[in-house]
């Protein structure tokens, strides 16, 4: 008999500890309104940030493709100023009337426009 009572009074026990563990789940799964509001306004600030760091890597993406552009187009430019200079210098090294130097390419560029 006694054993058959200690046997009950564990189950019993097991049980209770059982119930107490599952209750003490459920209110930890559920969230105050007090919480819920906080984690929804935290949720909110996340995504506004999210929103705020993806606008500015893309003006910064933009602004380094334009600055790309700026430089290889400053280069072309470059390279046609230089390409007229030689071009001048060889002239008047041949002759010394600069009055009848050949338009540039620039100038011919320049008049196409």
């Amino acid at each position: 008999m006694e054993n058959k009572e200690i046997i009950i009074a564990i189950t019993i026990i097991a049980v209770l500890a059982y119930l107490y563990w599952q209750n003490r789940q459920e209110s930890l799964n559920t969230l105050s309104p007090e919480n819920d509001t906080k984690l929804k306004d935290l949720q909110n600030q996340v995504q506004h940030y999210q929103k705020l760091y993806q606008q500015k890597l893309t003006d910064l993406e933009t602004s380094l493709l334009n600055l790309a552009k700026q430089k290889l187009k400053g280069k072309k430019e470059a390279e046609r100023l230089l390409t007229d200079l030689e071009i001048k210098q060889e002239y008047e090294k041949k002759n010394t009337n600069l009055e009848e130097l050949p338009p540039s390419p620039i100038e011919k560029w320049e008049g196409k426009k």
